[in-house]
């Protein structure tokens, strides 16, 4: 994936595919709008420009994304056992007073 600024890589790291950040004005955007942390201490390759975004593309390792993505989640407390949908569906009827 390659986006600037945009959330959905905060879902989309939980596929643990490559994920790069295009921020050429980072330095205006965190001063206008700021970030929930800083964006360094993602797993997110940064590129400030299209030769970097090119090398950083060119020149992924795999193992080492995946490890600072590991990293991240543990660190954020964040997990994915694929059972969402289930476990709301579960909490609705029980909050409902449906059972099985």
């Amino acid at each position: 994936g390659i986006t600037d600024y945009s959330s959905w890589a905060y879902d989309f790291v939980l596929t643990k595919k490559p994920m790069f950040l295009y921020c050429p004005d980072i330095k205006k955007y965190n001063t206008d709008r700021g970030f929930y942390f800083p964006l360094e201490s993602t797993p997110f390759l940064i590129a400030k420009n299209n030769k970097q975004l090119a090398a950083a593309v060119s020149e992924f390792d795999n193992d080492i994304y995946l490890k600072k993505v590991d990293e991240f989640l543990e660190e954020k407390g964040c997990y994915e056992t694929g059972n969402a949908a289930s476990l709301v569906a579960d909490k609705i009827l029980e909050v409902m007073g449906i059972s099985d």
